[in-house]
């Protein structure tokens, strides 16, 4: 299992109305898992943050993995304890 935590900022954490989830995702997953998980856990970020299909986010947000970098695909891996920063690209959070 891929134990991760996904901290959520500015519209996605008023919407989720939280500031951070943690998500347990299965061996090798990447951010479409990610992506999966944190719907079902928050169904109210579909369709305004995450794909219909939570297969990714919406134009206009973004992910950061532990602070270092960018997610430009939802096929990138997701590694055991990473911390997931989910925040508007327009806006800054």
């Amino acid at each position: 299992m891929t134990p991760c935590t996904v901290e959520l900022y500015g519209v996605a954490r008023m919407i989720a109305r939280t500031p951070e989830v943690g998500l347990v995702l299965p061996p090798a997953a990447d951010f479409a898992d990610l992506f999966a998980a944190l719907a079902e856990r928050l169904p109210a970020l579909v369709g305004r943050v995450i794909t219909a299909d939570a297969g990714s986010l919406v134009p206009g947000y973004a992910c950061s993995i532990n602070g270092l970098e960018f997610v430009r695909t939802a096929s990138a891996p997701v590694h055991d304890g990473d911390r997931i920063v989910l925040l508007s690209a327009d806006a800054g959070g």
